[in-house]
């Protein structure tokens, strides 16, 4: 399932020859999609365990974005911790352990945004979460959830402390919706809803190992406004352009991070671009709004990180 599409790499982020060949799993003899299957594996036992009934952790509420943030990027944070400990730690050491290590980096995020997420709660839907069937949860099980957490936390806190404070792409959505002027409201909202939601869906993968928040923002933004039918300006002769507003310095890295997103999805879309004569600026943008469209076309669904 490997792919090997050109990428670009945001300077100061990781780049794909360690990714691909030097982390801590990868010295363990594990492919790179076995890895990032089980990367997968613990993230998705986090979206199961935030969007539970009894923790609500992020509750979309139907894109009430403003109403569900502080969740939303607790759950977020959790992912981004999970990820970087395994940057640290191989899976094969902490293989059996994958969904430990999701339900205490969560606990661990919790504590970090104020969350008010107990450690009880947090435990008890582990748990249920864990079981096939949530009706034979016993006090035991419940406990052995808490020891766990208990167990795991601190070992997670040492091994990434340093990565502890950071923004996330969320922040960015809301900052390029205070420039959206000229708008409907209705309409920006509808894009940040759904930019909101690529980004949610794209946490599988350890996206923020390799672009910026602000990088990974402003791709999310681009593919919601192209799925959305929300034209974005990108002509500077009709005012200043939408990545400008993103502050982004570099459009080609947002091209690989919009790539990079889309390799989540199992419909394998790609963004085309078509030619446009109108706009001299259009051959150094490959994502010109007017003359690009998203594609569907074989090709692996496991994302592959940037190419150096």
């Amino acid at each position: 399932m490997e792919n090997h599409i050109q990428y670009i790499t945001e300077s100061g982020y990781l780049t794909a020859y360690e990714f691909h060949n030097n982390t801590p799993s990868r010295r363990d003899n594990m492919t790179y999609t076995q890895e990032i299957f089980q990367r997968a594996k613990g993230v998705q036992f986090m979206e199961r365990l935030s969007t539970g009934p009894n923790l609500l952790l992020y509750p979309f509420a139907r894109f009430a974005l403003l109403s569900v943030l502080d969740d939303s990027y607790t759950y977020a944070l959790a992912v981004h911790y999970f990820h970087i400990f395994y940057m640290h730690k191989s899976l094969k050491e902490f293989n059996c352990f994958v969904s430990d290590i999701g339900a205490s980096c969560l606990f661990l995020a919790a504590k970090q945004t104020d969350n008010r997420r107990e450690l009880s709660q947090v435990s008890e839907y582990s748990a249920r979460t864990s079981l096939k069937h949530e009706h034979m949860i016993t006090n035991h099980e419940i406990d052995k959830w808490k020891y766990k957490i208990l167990k795991y936390e601190p070992i997670i806190f040492y091994v990434i402390y340093s990565h502890m404070d950071i923004k996330l792409p969320f922040q960015f959505l809301f900052m390029f919706r205070d420039f959206l002027t000229g708008y409907d409201q209705e309409i920006v909202n509808r894009l940040i809803g759904c930019s909101f939601q690529l980004l949610m869906n794209c946490m599988y993968a350890p996206i923020m190992l390799f672009f910026s928040p602000k990088t990974i923002a402003a791709a999310a933004i681009f593919l919601a406004a192209k799925s959305s039918d929300i034209p974005l300006n990108d002509d500077p002769r009709a005012g200043a352009c939408w990545f400008e507003f993103a502050k982004v310095e570099d459009i080609n890295i947002v091209a690989a991070a919009v790539d990079y997103i889309l390799q989540s999805y199992t419909t394998g879309p790609v963004v085309k671009k078509l030619g446009c004569s109108q706009d001299p600026n259009c051959p150094n943008n490959p994502l010109h709004f007017t003359c690009t469209e998203i594609k569907h076309i074989e090709r692996a669904q496991v994302p592959t990180p940037p190419d150096t």
